[in-house]
């Protein structure tokens, strides 16, 4: 048999490296991919990949180590977001001794009032002319 990509022992040279790659981390990777997805497994090692600065001296255990880390992360409730929409309503009812009678909410100006409500705004508007 010819050495080739398809013999990871001829690419890494080393027996012990593809026996832990066989025995823990693939079967680590199968189930994690049951949980979540193929493509949640790319994505996590595509960024361990770019955010790793060295390469680790045990590799097997380090990427064992980071997945179930990110196996972890993925379970824990995702926390809400609240979005800001302006105003918050309030609903809780004004207390007892800051409650307006109904008559009182109710109430509309009388005609005299209004009348001098009237005047008034003639005055400023009379104002307003002469500047």
């Amino acid at each position: 048999m010819t050495a080739g990509l398809t013999d990871p022992v001829a690419l890494t040279g080393d027996a012990e490296y593809q026996r832990d790659l066989l025995k823990r981390l693939y079967p680590a990777y199968d189930r994690f991919v049951d949980r979540f997805g193929q493509e949640t497994l790319e994505r996590h090692i595509k960024y361990v990949g770019t955010h790793t600065s060295q390469k680790p001296d045990k590799l097997v255990p380090y990427m064992l180590k980071v997945l179930a880390d990110y196996e972890r992360q993925l379970n824990q409730p995702k926390p809400v977001k609240h979005t800001k929409s302006g105003r918050s309503q309030i609903s809780e009812e004004l207390p007892e001794w800051a409650a307006h009678p109904e008559n009182i909410k109710n109430k509309q100006p009388s005609p005299e009032k209004l009348a001098k409500i009237d005047q008034m705004l003639a005055e400023l508007e009379n104002g307003k002319e002469k500047l």
